[in-house]
């Protein structure tokens, strides 16, 4: 025979309706879990799904009352995690090398003008101070600024090969300016060996032509007189000391 449930059994079960009763807001079943598979004390679902030692629920997460996650903030997958490198850019593609940022120095004249490379020394003398025009024949102005230049290689200089390079504008055909710039070359380097004798060094004479201009001899269309000019030229390159 079914046993039939006691006055107190009857009396608990109501107060017990009426104080569930008193509670603001929906309230999750018992058996509900939160978003990490848990249930607080009370087995309410709270808004992370964690509860403070009484048994009521937090307010640190993205769910409501009832254990349903707020539509307006993206999930989370469970043990999503990001690799920190991935965020970090290579130092080295930060790094400019200083050498490249030192400018060129010009002489008051124009006539010429030396850049720094790391160790390497390129002193850039135009052919409009060094010869006639159309001539490989060194002019007596040219010859007093060898002197100056060999001064300073024989006190600057680490040693090794001192490269002279000639180079022309773009008039003319690319023959005769390659023709010319060799001569032109040579000539320096003829003028610049009796200075630097006894220094141990090599001299290694170069005509380019019209293939490695400084500046672009014309631009939209129009000639830069100017450019070329300074595109005229003979580069005596060296290797400084440490």
């Amino acid at each position: 025979m079914p046993s039939v449930p006691s006055v107190a059994a009857v009396a608990v079960t109501a107060a017990l309706a009426v104080a569930l009763s008193a509670v603001p807001g929906p309230v999750a079943r018992a058996d509900t879990v939160d978003l990490a598979g848990r249930k607080d004390l009370a087995g309410r679902m709270g808004l992370a799904g964690h509860s403070d030692s009484a048994g009521r629920p937090d307010f640190t997460g993205h769910a409501n009352f009832a254990g349903h996650r707020d539509p307006t903030v993206p999930a989370v997958p469970p043990g999503a995690t990001t690799t920190v490198e991935d965020l970090v850019l290579p130092a080295e593609d930060l790094v400019f090398p200083v050498e490249d940022l030192v400018p060129d120095v010009e002489s008051l004249d124009g006539g010429e003008s030396e850049s720094r490379r790391g160790d390497r020394v390129t002193v850039a003398l135009t052919s409009d101070v060094l010869f006639a025009l159309d001539r490989a024949a060194l002019t007596s102005k040219a010859r007093q600024r060898l002197r100056k230049v060999a001064e300073r290689i024989r006190a600057e200089s680490a040693g090794g090969t001192v490269e002279i390079g000639g180079h022309t504008d773009d008039q003319g055909s690319d023959a005769y300016n390659l023709v010319l710039s060799r001569r032109r070359a040579h000539a320096v380097r003829r003028a610049l060996g009796p200075l630097l004798t006894g220094s141990g060094m090599t001299l290694k004479a170069t005509g380019y032509g019209e293939a490695r201009p400084r500046f672009p001899n014309v631009v939209e269309d129009r000639p830069m007189e100017r450019y070329r000019a300074k595109n005229r030229r003979v580069e005596i390159v060296f290797r400084a000391k440490g």
